[in-house]
């Protein structure tokens, strides 16, 4: 994993997902893969207060991002 994005909603209650970037889409397939990757990231969450504003998880890598949109994550993350 190279980077973490939060996607926080514009109105309240202010719910996020998380998104895993990986450098390569094999990367991706495996972090994405692993079934309990979802209830590690809720289970952060609560320790922090926000279990109950916590959507999800998406994993994506800059091989993808690079080939289908133009190298930004601005793009992807729309």
């Amino acid at each position: 994993m190279d980077h973490v994005e939060y996607v926080v909603a514009f109105s309240e209650p202010f719910d996020f997902w998380v998104w895993l970037g990986t450098t390569t889409d094999s990367e991706r397939e495996a972090l994405g893969g692993q079934p309990d990757l979802d209830e590690r990231i809720r289970r952060l969450a609560e320790k922090r207060g926000l279990g109950d504003r916590y959507e999800g998880v998406t994993v994506e890598s800059q091989e993808t991002v690079d080939r289908d949109y133009a190298g930004h994550w601005f793009y992807r993350l729309r």
